[in-house]
C-alpha cells in the first residue's frame, strides 16, 4: 500500500508540473502578443506626433523667410521641401516620387542656393507669398510638404 500510495503522490505531482509548465509557457506567449502590440501602438503614436508639427502648413500661407525656417527645422526628417512657382522650382532636404509613395534623401538642392538671389530657379524670395501643401503616401506618412507661389 505504501508503495502504491508514493506511486500515487510522484504521478500528481508530475502532472501538477506539466500543468505549471504549461501555464507559464501560455502566459509567456501571451505576455509576447501583447508587448508587440504595446510597441506598435506606440510607434504609430510616435508618427503621429512627430507629423503633427508638419501638418500644420496644410492649406496655410506663408512668406519665404519662413519657409527656410521650415527646410532648416526638417532637415534630418525623411520630408521633402519643394517650393515651386514661376521661374522657382527647387527641391530641398530630398525629393519625392511623382506620386510621393518613395523618399530620396539625396539633397537636389542646397539651402544657401535659396538665398542667393542670382539663381532664379532656387532663389526663395522672402516677402513672396507661398500657399503649403502636405504630400503623403498611400500610407499616410507625410513625405514631402509642397509650397506654391501665390
Amino acid at each position: 500500500m505504501e508503495n502504491g500510495l508514493k506511486g500515487l503522490i510522484l504521478a500528481g505531482a508530475t502532472i501538477v508540473t506539466c500543468m505549471v509548465i504549461t501555464l507559464g509557457f501560455f502566459i509567456a506567449k501571451e505576455a509576447r502578443n501583447t508587448a508587440n502590440e504595446s510597441a506598435g501602438q506606440i510607434s504609430m503614436l510616435t508618427g503621429e506626433f512627430t507629423e503633427g508639427n508638419l501638418s500644420v502648413y496644410d492649406g496655410i500661407i506663408i512668406n519665404g523667410s519662413e519657409i527656410l525656417n521650415v527646410i532648416r527645422k526638417t532637415q534630418g526628417q525623411n520630408v521633402a521641401i519643394e517650393v515651386v512657382g514661376g521661374a522657382l522650382n527647387a527641391s530641398f532636404n530630398g525629393s519625392c516620387s511623382s506620386s510621393y509613395e518613395t523618399y530620396s534623401p539625396t539633397i537636389v538642392t542646397d539651402i544657401s542656393k535659396a538665398t542667393d538671389a542670382s539663381s532664379s530657379s532656387t532663389y526663395i524670395p522672402p516677402n513672396s507669398r507661398f500657399r503649403g501643401q502636405v504630400c503623403s503616401n498611400s500610407k499616410g506618412t507625410i513625405m514631402a510638404i509642397r509650397f506654391t507661389k501665390m
